[in-house]
């Protein structure tokens, strides 16, 4: 069993999404905050197969790991107590550039000038970008799902293509974890993922996709191309259509923007 499960595809792929499936499929009657703790779980078990539970020293990743953990605290907090709509865009995405900030905070001393500043305005915008663009797709939930796997795959795809194996891996798992939440979306029925699936969504993908930027090899035109899918996932669905047909043609206008990445400059590159 132990070498079964040190495997890296089971870590980063059937793992994450049988236990986000099983999860999600148990606590769907009780809504979209419990549902979504499914999410947040897989993602937790992936984490430690693929790198354990140990926190010292901080690495980036660590601290990439740790912020997920963090969203899906807050996710379940705006879930429970915030309304107001555009409070829950600016807090989200006040703290998705304060992760950024946190995570690139040691290679600030390293950059200067416009490159400094460009490298500053990218990480955190493109954080701050992403949390509040899956926020604001919730009200759609058909789109935000399919936008949420768009975004996963092209972050997992990134980091590969960008030569890190574990950002790789760990972004696999986001991938997976999603993919096991909707296939549950899609044999349930429509309901609201709300926040705290949103949330942790986005921020991992978010700093996974910087700290392929910032330590790895990642172009940051990667990243732009990444920014544009919660843009894509607004373009219309018919709504007399069922989920999977509405959830396929989002998909449609959402994949493009991560498929890209094959052919970018990062996949000539040498790992």
């Amino acid at each position: 069993m132990s070498a079964w499960l040190a495997h890296p595809l089971v870590q980063s792929a059937v793992a994450p999404f049988a236990v986000a499936f099983i999860v999600a499929w148990l606590l769907r009657p009780h809504g979209g905050i419990l549902a979504g703790i499914g999410f947040a779980i897989a993602y937790g078990v992936a984490v430690y197969l693929i790198m354990g539970f140990q926190w010292t020293p901080l690495t980036s990743t660590r601290k990439l790991v740790l912020a997920g953990g963090g969203a899906v605290i807050a996710g379940i907090g705006i879930d429970l107590f915030m309304r107001g709509r555009a409070a829950r865009y600016w807090l989200l995405a006040l703290g998705g550039a304060v992760a950024a900030l946190w995570l690139i905070w040691p290679l600030l001393t390293r950059k200067e000038g416009s490159e400094l500043a460009l490298f500053i305005a990218l990480s955190l915008g493109y954080s701050a970008w992403l949390l509040a663009g899956l926020e604001g797709l919730n009200s759609r939930p058909v789109h935000m799902v399919a936008a949420a796997l768009a975004l996963s795959v092209g972050t997992a795809i990134s980091a590969l293509l960008g030569a890190s194996a574990l950002l790789g891996q760990l972004g696999g798992a986001v991938a997976a974890a999603v993919g096991g939440y909707g296939l549950v979306f899609l044999i349930s029925g429509e309901f609201e993922p709300r926040s705290i699936f949103s949330a942790p969504v986005a921020i991992s993908s978010a700093l996974i996709g910087v700290s392929a930027m910032a330590y790895a090899r990642l172009p940051s035109t990667a990243l732009v191309a990444l920014a544009v899918i919660p843009v894509l996932a607004q373009l219309p669905a018919p709504k007399n259509w069922g989920v999977l047909q509405r959830g396929l043609l989002v998909m449609l206008y959402t994949l493009p923007a991560a498929a890209v990445l094959i052919h970018s400059p990062t996949s000539r590159r040498k790992s």
